[in-house]
Protein backbone atom coordinates (compact mmCIF):
# COMPACT_ATOMS: atom_id res chain seq x y z
CA UNK A 1 0.00 0.00 0.00
CA UNK A 2 1.38 3.37 -1.03
CA UNK A 3 0.43 6.36 1.13
CA UNK A 4 0.95 10.00 0.22
CA UNK A 5 0.37 12.75 2.77
CA UNK A 6 0.30 16.18 1.16
CA UNK A 7 1.49 19.17 3.15
CA UNK A 8 2.27 22.85 2.71
CA UNK A 9 -1.25 23.87 1.67
CA UNK A 10 -4.90 22.99 1.95
CA UNK A 11 -5.76 20.76 -0.98
CA UNK A 12 -9.40 20.88 -2.10
CA UNK A 13 -11.41 17.69 -2.56
CA UNK A 14 -11.16 18.22 -6.31
CA UNK A 15 -7.40 17.52 -6.12
CA UNK A 16 -6.34 14.56 -8.26
CA UNK A 17 -3.35 12.46 -7.17
CA UNK A 18 -1.69 9.76 -9.28
CA UNK A 19 1.09 7.34 -8.42
CA UNK A 20 3.67 6.67 -11.14
CA UNK A 21 5.75 3.56 -10.34
CA UNK A 22 8.93 3.05 -12.39
CA UNK A 23 9.44 -0.69 -12.69
CA UNK A 24 10.82 -1.95 -16.00
CA UNK A 25 10.48 0.00 -19.23
CA UNK A 26 6.86 1.09 -18.85
CA UNK A 27 5.71 3.42 -16.06
CA UNK A 28 2.70 2.12 -14.12
CA UNK A 29 0.42 5.10 -13.51
CA UNK A 30 -2.75 4.80 -11.43
CA UNK A 31 -5.10 7.06 -9.50
CA UNK A 32 -4.82 7.39 -5.74
CA UNK A 33 -7.90 7.32 -3.53
CA UNK A 34 -8.55 10.14 -1.08
CA UNK A 35 -8.52 8.67 2.45
CA UNK A 36 -8.90 11.87 4.44
CA UNK A 37 -7.55 15.39 4.83
CA UNK A 38 -4.58 15.52 2.41
CA UNK A 39 -4.02 11.73 2.57
CA UNK A 40 -4.10 9.60 -0.59
CA UNK A 41 -3.48 5.87 -1.00
CA UNK A 42 -2.99 3.32 -3.74
CA UNK A 43 -2.11 -0.36 -4.01
CA UNK A 44 0.68 -1.77 -6.15
CA UNK A 45 2.41 -5.16 -6.18
CA UNK A 46 6.11 -5.02 -7.00
CA UNK A 47 7.52 -7.95 -8.97
CA UNK A 48 10.63 -8.36 -6.81
CA UNK A 49 12.59 -6.75 -3.95
CA UNK A 50 14.73 -3.74 -4.81
CA UNK A 51 14.85 0.03 -4.95
CA UNK A 52 12.18 1.75 -7.03
CA UNK A 53 11.30 5.29 -8.04
CA UNK A 54 7.74 6.39 -7.37
CA UNK A 55 6.56 9.72 -8.72
CA UNK A 56 3.56 11.46 -7.25
CA UNK A 57 1.54 13.62 -9.64
CA UNK A 58 -0.65 16.20 -7.92
CA UNK A 59 -3.22 18.12 -9.95
CA UNK A 60 -4.75 21.16 -8.22
CA UNK A 61 -6.92 23.21 -10.55
CA UNK A 62 -4.52 24.22 -13.40
CA UNK A 63 -1.38 23.35 -11.40
CA UNK A 64 0.52 20.06 -11.86
CA UNK A 65 3.15 19.21 -9.23
CA UNK A 66 5.46 16.20 -9.43
CA UNK A 67 7.43 14.73 -6.51
CA UNK A 68 9.89 11.81 -6.57
CA UNK A 69 10.38 9.30 -3.77
CA UNK A 70 12.74 6.33 -3.88
CA UNK A 71 11.47 3.35 -1.93
CA UNK A 72 13.04 0.08 -0.86
CA UNK A 73 10.94 -3.06 -1.30
CA UNK A 74 12.03 -6.07 0.74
Amino acid sequence: KLIATLSGADFPESTIVRFDVREGDTPQVFDAQREGQNVYTGTYTFSEPGEYEVYLHIYVRELHLTKLKKIEVQ
